[in-house]
């Protein structure tokens, strides 16, 4: 039986939790190599891989209302929400490590959305990925649309993939995250990436 879990909304103050990863399965939702503030504090100064686990009253067992994973010594950082019932929402993808790269700021790669039957119940990322788009400070961008044809075995799907060229992607730029504690910043933020709309795709294939 799924244990009764907070969800990621409920009020609060914001509580963190850190650790080298986070776990997101329902019986198992607690830091991967929990670290005290401490401890993470240092694997942050030192550039490290940090995970942090945001939500209101956060204990282990809850639903993060966001987790960060932090790698400074190649400037990525992923940001992952979650539906209420604690399945994976979105992911995105901030990397520093890009052609035409800006010093302090780090640009947006990549947003992957997930989609469920519905928002209530914990369901898994397999067959649930949803349209995932794909950026690079060039203008050049990508939309790969996963294969949902009836009676298709997962493994032999064929996904579409649009790309893009000539885009204006400046609002994909966000200040780097350099500053202990700023989690909420990125955490937080509907980032304000170009929709990619396959009618206008410069050049269709099948995958």
């Amino acid at each position: 039986m799924t244990p009764t879990a907070t969800p990621p909304d409920s009020g609060g103050s914001v509580n963190y939790l850190y650790g080298y990863g986070w776990n997101d399965l329902p019986d198992y939702r607690r830091p991967i190599r929990p670290y005290t503030e401490a401890r993470a504090r240092k694997v942050f100064e030192a550039g490290g891989q940090l995970t942090i686990a945001a939500g209101p009253d956060l204990v282990e067992g809850d639903i993060p209302r966001y987790t960060l994973t932090i790698r400074r010594e190649v400037q990525h950082v992923g940001v992952t929400t979650y539906t209420p019932g604690g399945s994976i929402e979105r992911v995105l993808v901030y990397s520093g490590d890009v052609k035409g790269a800006r010093p302090g700021e780090l640009f947006l790669t990549e947003v992957v959305p997930y989609e469920y039957p519905d928002q209530d119940t914990y369901h898994g990322v397999t067959d649930h990925v949803g349209p995932m788009s794909y950026y690079e400070p060039t203008g050049y961008a990508r939309l790969r649309v996963p294969g949902r044809e009836p009676g298709v075995q997962p493994a032999d799907q064929v996904d579409t993939v649009y790309e893009f060229r000539g885009l204006d992607l400046s609002t994909h730029w966000v200040p780097d995250l350099a500053t202990w504690g700023d989690w909420d910043r990125l955490g937080l933020l509907e980032p304000d990436n170009v929709r990619l709309d396959p009618d206008r795709a410069e050049k269709v294939r099948r995958v």
